[in-house]
């Protein structure tokens, strides 16, 4: 079997971190396309010798499938959200730059399943960077991020102007800006009494302000007192608050929040809000000016 493109960078450059290859590999591959958000993924998978993008009910969020011609087939699942698709597809997509493209994949399978096949998470996490990185190209981002306020509705603007999910556009975002911050993955869910318990799944940050793995807080109980809780009450919550429970090395923090829901493998709805959080600034945020990058992005769409 041929080697893989990022076999083939591995050798080139050896030490470099394999998700680093991969950002530089589908950052080039968008290039060499002309593409410009919304990304068109027709095209994307054309290029990579896949010949078809097909929707159909099954348990995995998507499949790669090879054929006896030397093409390839994406299946998608039809019931989720046209942003999780799209992520989906660029998921894909990626998997044809990676070891193993030649055989069957399967993304997000259900463990209650038949159908269930183990996945290499390593493998599968570089996918997702890839299906980010097509989605959200860093060279028109870093621009639109710059003249952007910095609020979880501005950055739901660009994430349905990209047709991307909101989690992705936010985790670009800690990649670009010169800013600490962390995005807060927060769910919601009953116990047998009725009652609601809301508890940290994931946190993303990108400096020592919060020096934490995303899943080493997984679990953290937020205290039914901590105004975070707000969150799930309604609409987008911008406030200061005090995050010193997700270790943080200062207190207080500018925070942007909105619930997120969405369908799980197992058809069950997730209650979720995505936090956006910055260490406390004195001065106001800089809005965006009429005109801007970000009006262009939005303007074209």
């Amino acid at each position: 079997m041929a080697a893989s493109e990022l076999e083939i960078a591995r050798a080139r450059m050896p030490g470099v971190p394999d998700a680093v290859l991969v950002e530089s590999m589908i950052e080039r591959f968008g290039r060499q396309l002309d593409l410009k958000p919304p990304a068109d993924l027709h095209l994307a998978a054309s290029y990579q010798q896949i010949k078809h993008i097909r929707y159909a009910e099954m348990d995995w969020a998507g499949m790669l499938t090879p054929s006896s011609d030397g093409t390839f087939t994406i299946t998608v699942r039809a019931s989720d959200r046209s942003h999780r698709k799209n992520f989906t597809i660029g998921h894909e997509i990626t998997h044809t730059f990676l070891p193993g493209y030649t055989v069957v994949q399967k993304r997000c399978g259900s463990s209650g399943s038949a159908t269930f096949l183990a996945r290499d998470g390593r493998l599968e996490a570089l996918a997702d960077v890839g299906a980010a990185v097509l989605l959200l190209p860093r060279r028109f981002l870093r621009p639109v991020f710059a003249d952007t306020p910095f609020s979880i509705v501005a950055m739901k603007r660009i994430a349905d102007s990209h047709h991307a999910s909101l989690d992705a556009t936010l985790r670009q975002l800690l990649h670009l800006i010169d800013r600490s911050g962390i995005v807060v993955d927060l769910r919601q869910t009953s116990d047998r009494d009725g009652g609601t318990q809301i508890a940290v799944h994931r946190v993303f940050s990108n400096s020592p302000w919060c020096a934490v793995a995303p899943s080493q807080l997984r679990g953290t109980q937020i205290p039914e007192s901590h105004p975070l809780c707000a969150v799930f009450d309604g609409g987008p919550v911008d406030d200061i608050l005090d995050l010193s429970l997700l270790r943080t090395t200062t207190r207080t923090a500018d925070i942007s929040a909105l619930t997120d829901p969405y369908t799980d493998n197992e058809g069950n709805l997730v209650m979720r809000s995505l936090v956006l959080a910055t260490p406390h600034q004195y001065q106001p945020h800089r809005c965006a000016m009429p005109g801007g990058p970000l009006d262009a992005v939005l303007a074209s769409n």
